[in-house]
């Protein structure tokens, strides 16, 4: 089992992919829960596998759903 500490709850958001509010998580997040290398997460963004959103500033959000269900 593996826990991600934080101190709020994951940001949620609509996915305009998944066509639902969704919980997101940063990349680094995303690694840990699918236990790969951040590498292989950036990989799977640059590839479109992966439904994600960057904000002005530059923060990836990688939608929880998408994570979870890889495209078929």
């Amino acid at each position: 089992m593996l826990a991600i500490l934080r101190r709020a709850p994951p940001p949620r958001g609509w996915c305009e992919q998944c066509c639902r509010e969704v919980e997101r998580v940063t990349p680094d997040e995303a690694a840990a829960l699918a236990r790969v290398k951040p590498r292989s997460i950036y990989r799977r963004l640059e590839a479109g596998d992966l439904h994600f959103i960057e904000e002005g500033g530059g923060a990836v959000w990688i939608c929880l759903h998408s994570l979870s269900y890889p495209k078929q």
